[in-house]
């Protein structure tokens, strides 16, 4: 599944790359781009991301932010958002086990599922500890289990318990085990998501934000088309020869010696010492 992505830049030729990159990337689903000023001023920023996408990808215009002054500070983060979730007991828990289902009353808006980040449990005991885990609902296999966790509570806490997770939001199944105890009393569940959210801080200004068809589907490029064209290209053999007259340099002889192997240089440089020392002997034989 493609990842939802985002980009705000001031192109500027590394955000023009970045831009035309994520826009071909079939692992990338480009659902925004905004203007801002770094490199070039706002209004410079919004034209040339205009021209870049309208360049690149005309079919289907991801959203665009626009920028009309020279300064639009982005924040990007995380808000939280409590989810009130429906308790209720299954009355089909193997033995001294119990099962709570988690149901969220209502979903956040939005094209994506959120992620809850933690879950507090209101439960009426005043002491208690526990194993217990917390599972998808729709999958019951003992390897499907990824959560554990240790419910407990002492005497004078009355605090929610509070329990750290990562899933969707949707149905869970919180799984308790008792042994020979009774099950506990949980009254009320609230799930903590995290929505996305991009905060524009700016003076008073005018600021457009330019919607993409949302109905166009998503540009293919064959990119693997492409390969049998370049293959089918055929490759000329080079050969290299030296370059004489008027069409380079002359050779030299010192050009000449650099080409022999290195081995050949050394048996010269030894057979000339040898011829020299040879000279040397003679010459001081004839002397005495």
């Amino acid at each position: 599944m493609p990842q939802k992505l985002i980009i705000d830049a001031d192109p500027g030729i590394g955000d023009a790359l970045a831009i035309a990159v994520a826009l071909f990337d079939p692992e990338i689903d480009l659902i925004g781009v905004t203007a801002t000023s770094g490199c070039v001023s706002g209004p410079v920023a919004t034209r040339n991301i205009q021209a870049i996408i309208e360049a690149l990808d005309p079919p289907k215009w991801p959203r665009i932010g626009s920028c009309d002054r020279e300064t639009l500070p982005t924040l990007r983060d995380f808000a939280t958002e409590s989810v009130a979730m429906k308790v209720r007991r299954e009355e089909t828990a193997p033995e001294h086990r119990s099962r709570y289902r988690f149901e969220p009353e209502f979903m956040p808006g939005g094209s994506t599922t959120p992620q809850i980040s933690r879950i507090e449990v209101e439960v009426a005991d005043a002491f208690f500890e526990r194993p217990a885990r917390l599972l998808d609902a729709s999958r019951r296999s003992e390897r499907d289990m990824p959560f554990f966790l240790t419910l407990a509570r002492r005497p004078p806490a009355s605090e929610p318990l509070i329990l750290d997770t990562l899933a969707p939001l949707a149905a869970l199944t919180l799984e308790v085990d008792d042994g020979d105890n009774a099950p506990l009393d949980i009254r009320s569940a609230k799930a903590t998501v995290r929505v996305p959210r991009i905060v524009f801080k700016a003076a008073p200004g005018r600021v457009r934000l330019l919607l993409g068809n949302r109905e166009a589907a998503p540009p293919r490029y064959d990119i693997a088309g492409l390969r049998s064209e370049l293959l089918a290209y055929s490759a000329v053999p080079a050969k290299a020869e030296a370059l004489t007259g008027r069409g380079g340099a002359e050779a030299t002889p010192f050009a000449a010696v650099t080409r022999l192997p290195s081995s050949a240089v050394v048996w010269g440089a030894i057979l000339i010492a040898i011829l020299a020392l040879v000279a040397l002997t003679l010459r001081t034989l004839r002397n005495g």
